[in-house]
């Protein structure tokens, strides 16, 4: 399974005492993995597992969807986690 986080864990530890969530939306961690079904995200197997006040965590397994033929992770398939974790935060940083 890989992890990947977007976010600045050193920024949330430091300021663990105050409240300052990055988020202008709610983050509700199931709908997010809800509104990703029947795409690419559900195919890959990513899901959000977490998010914090300035991070997003999220995971995609390492397996037949994610590997290259000689074995090796896909770097599409890790731009996809990136880039799905990064669009996530993205929109909930935007006052609409």
């Amino acid at each position: 399974m890989l992890h990947l986080n977007i976010g600045n864990k050193k920024l949330s530890n430091y300021f663990q005492d105050i409240d300052m969530a990055i988020w202008q939306l709610e983050p509700d961690i199931d709908r997010i993995n809800q509104e990703r079904k029947d795409s690419m995200v559900e195919a890959l197997g990513i899901e959000v597992i977490e998010v914090g006040q300035d991070f997003i965590k999220g995971t995609m397994p390492v397996d037949r969807r994610t590997l290259q033929p000689e074995g090796k992770l896909h770097g599409g398939a890790s731009a996809a986690l990136a880039e799905n974790l990064g669009s996530i935060g993205s929109t909930l940083c935007i006052d609409i």
